[in-house]
């Protein structure tokens, strides 16, 4: 048998109980600590940017053809 809940106030605090115990949130606020992991990440390419650069334009002088397709695609 299911309890009956009489009033508003029962089942707003009901509601905040069982959310309160299944949240699984931080205390804290995470967004500062994110930003401040961007900040400290070097900004310089690995190898397998340059890499990939130079197959492109490879490719892109074998077949010129491809720029206005790779063009079109951006």
């Amino acid at each position: 048998m299911t309890k009956q809940i009489d009033s508003d106030d029962a089942i707003r605090e009901l509601l905040r109980r069982t959310i309160r115990k299944s949240a699984d949130t931080p205390e804290r606020d995470l967004w500062p600590a994110m930003l401040d992991r961007f900040d400290r990440q070097s900004q310089t390419s690995s190898w397998m940017d340059w890499a990939l650069a130079g197959v492109l334009l490879g490719l892109l002088a074998i077949s010129p053809g491809a720029i206005p397709f790779l063009l079109y695609q951006l």
